[in-house]
């Protein structure tokens, strides 16, 4: 699974009867030759998202806050927000706000960009438009945690770092756990995080995150937690049992996230995950509550962990709770190929087709979908439907909790449109310059000025660019800009960070 001379990665399994397995594997340190190991210090990212929600659970059960209170019940600054966003939209990821770490790379930010806590603060505060009405969807936004900690240190006059350990770390006995929030600080014991660009490489971060994302902990810890969400102890760590109740859609479908973890069910059995990241770290792990069973995969190096917790899963007999797909390729089916775009969300979608094999691009990852009727495909685990309707898609994003029509567009190159041309977002304070022949752009703001950007031009007034790396991981991905008419308009949209407009300025 992993070389011994390569980044590596801790694994650890529970299940019933006593059982832990707990195992480094390859190298927390090429340099100095330190091997990974059960208690090798390591960035779990936003695994720290379950543990806040914990601390707002509890302090629910206190009589401290009201999940359904508008947050400027206890942040007096957040009163420019949605007036129907309430603290358990942020819980559960239904606030509609933009994913700050996205709109930090529309301020000039590059990869390697110093970003501070007041940076992201100020940002967050910024942001107070919605992309949706609070509650109509899920989209996974990193600030909703930053605003959780604001709440739960307005109401109980301690650090997020202070309630952690009083509450969580201690009576867990998580002893090298703590809250770690800027990621240019070496970690204890010298582990480090590594990506691969024709060989292996240091990644070099220097954003700074808090309630979203800065737990830092071993895996022998972290086992601690997962043990005590397997079998909630109320007495050791009251409100434990209850993180998994996600709010329905608006359609009355279960929702997909609850507190801080991805929830889905198929037939009775429920599985819990949730994955975190930054650049050289990637973590994942699963819960599977009727097995009593829990996976942890924590890897220092770029890379996507799942597929390694999946097969661990398979190993032990446990079949993940995806939906239960019947492939059922259609002889002949429809040809489906080409740029979808939904005005509604800003969102384009790019399909290409070889032979049975479709992908569905939304901006991120690309996802392989499986024909499973005459006009219908699905991705494997469930979270993506799509119907083939004429020359439109109609998708299903079921676990974000929206269906919308993708009308095809004609390609078409207008690049030359924008040449030379300026656009800014006074939320943002952030200019796009376009370069003389239309075919660049760099947007220069409070974190700086941006790496230069290729267009790839789409349809008429359509053109992207690819945000590859970012602060955060995973990066934004791709960014569509529609152009008005007019020519006076610009409305970027990233998967996470959607319909943000730029007003034209004179050069």
């Amino acid at each position: 699974m992993f070389a011994p001379d390569e980044p590596g990665a801790a694994i650890g399994i529970l299940a019933p009867g006593g059982f832990r397995y707990a195992k480094g594997v390859g190298l927390a340190n090429l340099e100095q030759g330190i091997v990974f190991s059960p208690q090798t210090t390591f960035r779990a990212c936003s695994i720290t998202k379950q543990f806040v929600c914990l601390l707002v659970r509890q302090l629910e059960q206190e009589g401290e806050i009201n999940l359904d209170a508008h947050p400027s019940r206890y942040v007096p600054a957040l009163t420019a927000f949605p007036a129907t966003l309430t603290v358990r939209h942020l819980c559960q990821n239904r606030s509609g706000l933009l994913d700050y770490w996205c709109a930090a790379m529309l301020t000039g930010a590059k990869a390697e960009s110093r970003f501070t806590l007041e940076q992201g603060a100020a940002l967050i505060q910024s942001l107070n438009q919605p992309m949706f009405e609070p509650g109509a969807q899920y989209s996974y936004n990193n600030g909703n945690w930053r605003i959780l900690e604001w709440i739960l240190e307005s109401v109980t006059g301690k650090n997020l770092s202070e309630l952690l350990s009083e509450r969580i770390f201690v009576p867990l006995g998580m002893s090298h756990s703590y809250l770690g929030s800027d990621t240019s600080i070496a970690l204890p014991g010298g582990s480090k995080g590594y990506w691969q660009p024709g060989g292996w490489h240091q990644e070099i971060t220097r954003a700074c995150w808090s309630g979203d994302a800065a737990l830092v902990t071993t895996l022998d810890d972290l086992l601690l937690w997962e043990a005590a969400m397997l079998k909630p102890n109320t007495g050791t760590l009251p409100c434990s049992d209850g993180l998994d109740q996600a709010l329905p859609n608006p359609d009355g479908s279960p929702g997909c996230y609850a507190f801080g973890i991805n929830v889905w069910q198929q037939d009775g059995r429920w599985m819990q995950w949730h994955g975190g990241a930054l650049r050289g770290w990637r973590m994942t792990h699963f819960r599977f509550p009727q097995d009593g069973v829990a996976i942890v995969v924590m890897m220092n190096r770029t890379g996507n962990p799942t597929p390694h917790a999946l097969a661990l899963a398979e190993e032990l007999g446990i079949k993940p709770t995806w939906d239960a797909l019947v492939e059922n390729s259609p002889d002949p089916h429809p040809a489906v190929g080409g740029v979808f775009h939904c005005s509604r969300l800003g969102l384009v979608a790019e399909v290409s087709s070889m032979d049975d094999e479709v992908m569905l691009e939304l901006g991120g990852e690309a996802v392989a979908l499986l024909w499973i009727g005459p006009t219908m495909l699905a991705s494997a685990n469930g979270f993506f439907r799509v119907e083939v309707i004429g020359n439109a898609l109609r998708i299903h994003a079921r676990h974000f909790g929206w269906k919308e029509d993708f009308e095809l567009v004609e390609f078409r190159d207008d690049r030359a449109r924008l040449s030379t041309r300026k656009f800014h977002n006074d939320a943002l304070k952030s200019t796009i310059s376009f370069s003389q022949d239309g075919n660049e752009l760099s947007i220069t703001g409070p974190l700086g000025t941006s790496d230069t950007y290729s267009l790839r031009p789409l349809a008429k007034n359509l053109v992207a660019f690819d945000c590859k790396r970012a602060l955060d991981e995973l990066p934004p991905g791709r960014f569509t800009m529609r152009l008005s008419d007019d020519a006076r308009q610009l409305e970027l949209s990233c998967f996470l960070a959607r319909k943000i407009r730029f007003d034209t300025i004179a050069g």
